[in-house]
């Protein structure tokens, strides 16, 4: 298959990513994107995610998936590797690549620095390898949208999708026989607290967790692991639970509740990781902020709530609060 590329013009704001792009023309007719379909077709397929607890019967799937390079530290089976762009380094990847017997495909993500030289490297060993992924130069002139399924995430659910999301989103496309999730927890087995923290990097955690439930409902394909039935829905509804706060508390609420703050610069996505950071590190802080929203929600002036506060009198003011509604 060989790139169509448009040539650009002056006015085109991603011309400086085109001598970037014209590193993978060479590889674009050796790649092996619809070799895929007959790997994986009528398969059953286990999704190991980076997390440290994994349902062994993922290694009862014909095909067992890895999301770049936990590989080592998981043990087990690999048959396909999803690549994304962390810059790790193409020794990194050479060596892990190497180290996995009978690798039946890799994807390689198109904005990796290393990915053509990667992609060289396979081509000479005999490993199948396809791209996937797009960079703003590939979106602008058209070019390849065949593979730019993580965009189709970004578009339906306005978030830059995790590779595991990616990977999800790209098996689901194909006919497959069932699709297992495990060892996918969202980092909460990394943090002190058991809760997801709210972003990773460029990615918000909220969304990828509603994506996965959507699957699960629209996809009966779809199975995880007793980790993930556990803290879908628990943690999407409290996420949920902040969102609805942070609506509830508007600009001048917030400077109550939050002197010293620039009220012009507030967004909903600020005011969501304030709320959550609070509650991470601030019980105490948090439910006296579900306490001012609950009076919120009653009609309470904020102002009375501020002065209520300082004179000791909350109490007083949700019982007057609670005999005129």
């Amino acid at each position: 298959m060989t790139a169509n590329v448009v040539t650009t013009d002056t006015n085109n704001p991603m011309l400086e990513q085109e001598a970037d792009f014209e590193r993978y023309l060479d590889l674009i007719d050796k790649w092996h994107n619809d070799e895929y379909e007959d790997i994986i077709s009528g398969k059953s397929v286990a999704i190991i995610g980076g997390g440290p607890d994994i349902d062994e019967s993922a290694y009862d799937r014909d095909i067992v998936v890895r999301l770049n390079c936990h590989m080592p530290d998981q043990g087990g089976r690999t048959d396909i590797i999803y690549w994304n762009n962390t810059k790790i380094g193409l020794r990194r990847r050479q060596a892990l690549t190497a180290s996995i017997p009978d690798l039946k495909f890799i994807w390689i993500n198109i904005p990796a620095p290393e990915a053509p030289d990667l992609a060289y490297w396979c081509e000479k060993r005999d490993v199948p390898w396809g791209f996937w992924g797009v960079n703003d130069f590939m979106r602008y002139n058209d070019i390849l949208p065949e593979i730019w399924w993580p965009f189709e995430i970004m578009e339906k659910y306005d978030f830059n999708p995790l590779t595991g999301s990616s990977a999800i989103h790209h098996l689901l496309k194909h006919d497959i026989k069932e699709l297992f999730i495990t060892g996918l927890d969202y980092y909460v087995s990394y943090t002190p607290n058991g809760m997801p923290p709210q972003w990773i990097g460029i990615h918000e955690i909220l969304p990828q967790m509603k994506f996965l439930i959507d699957k699960m409902e629209e996809d009966d394909r779809v199975l995880v692991d007793s980790t993930l039935e556990e803290i879908l829905p628990k943690y999407y509804e409290f996420c949920g639970r902040i969102k609805e706060m942070g609506t509830i508390i508007d600009p001048v609420h917030r400077d109550v509740l939050f002197p010293g703050h620039r009220v012009e610069l507030w967004t909903p996505q600020r005011m969501f990781k304030i709320i959550y950071e609070i509650h991470q590190t601030s019980p105490k802080l948090f439910n006296e902020i579900c306490g001012m929203v609950g009076l919120l929600q009653r009609g309470i002036n904020p102002y009375d709530y501020a002065r209520a506060k300082h004179q000791g009198k909350l109490a007083d003011l949700a019982s007057t609060a609670g005999a005129t509604t």
